[in-house]
């Protein structure tokens, strides 16, 4: 596998720094996350996600849709089962795949009365509460023969916002309004990421009594997010400021692509 690399143009919608950090010299050029190659049965399991639902003001029940992507990169149908377990709550169904078809598969409360959890602990943001999280396994067969799977770690809660008398926005947290302090969040200049340093910044951020960090048009690795989640820590994802990013009344049709 050969990979050619280009250094940005003024006008690519690459990694910039405008005033955040010297602009490093070679651009942020090459690949700078991990690569990973990796085999799968006959339909492959991507992008899982759990939206969750909780019912206000009692916290008593919480609603959760679960949800990912099923690739059949094969040229025949195939039919898959796609089961998912949250400790003791089991649900599958079955699903008929196309030739070389992508689908995205739902399992919703309506439908599965099970994903309505009582009692639910709730995730809350550094310091208001725990950050209780709950495992989803989800497992996609063929034939009875496992072909792939995943494991997730979730929270429960319940986002929502709302403009005040006066303006401004109020952010909620299962219905208790947070008070959203946060700072902006830059990693390494060279995108050079390590585990290590990302706990020890976290740790920094909490003890600051900070609750949210914002990206600037850098978007950290899964591994991060799911730090920040662990710790009670929110993320305001944005687009990078004061650069092409921001002038999209210049963009071209590739820009938009």
């Amino acid at each position: 596998l050969a990979v050619e690399i280009f250094p940005p143009r003024v006008n690519d919608l690459a990694i910039t720094w405008v005033d955040w950090n010297p602009s490093a010299p070679d651009k942020e050029m090459g690949l700078w996350r991990d690569v990973c190659v990796t085999t799968t049965g006959p339909v492959a399991l991507h992008d899982p996600q759990v939206l969750t639902r909780v019912d206000l003001p009692s916290l008593d029940k919480a609603r959760l849709t679960v949800s990912a992507d099923l690739q059949n990169p094969g040229l025949h149908p195939v039919k898959a089962t796609f089961k998912g377990k949250i400790e003791g709550i089991e649900f599958q169904q079955t699903v008929d795949l196309g030739a070389q078809e992508t689908r995205r598969v739902t399992f919703t409360p309506d439908q599965f009365p099970q994903l309505i959890i009582k009692q639910p602990r709730l995730w809350w943001p550094a310091p208001v509460g725990p950050q209780n999280r709950y495992d989803l396994n989800l497992q996609v067969n063929v034939n009875r023969t496992p072909s792939d799977q995943e494991l997730i770690r979730f929270g429960i809660r319940e986002m929502s916002s709302e403009l005040t008398g006066k303006g401004y926005r109020m952010f909620r947290v299962n219905g208790r309004p947070i008070l959203i302090r946060g700072g902006g969040w830059a990693p390494d200049l060279f995108l050079r990421p390590s585990a290590e340093r990302e706990i020890q910044e976290i740790r920094y951020v909490k003890d600051m009594h900070l609750n949210t960090i914002r990206f600037e048009g850098k978007t950290e690795s899964n591994r991060f997010l799911d730090l920040c989640d662990q710790e009670g820590i929110m993320v305001i994802a944005g687009w990078c400021c004061c650069d092409y990013w921001e002038h999209c009344e210049r963009w071209s049709d590739n820009d938009y692509s």
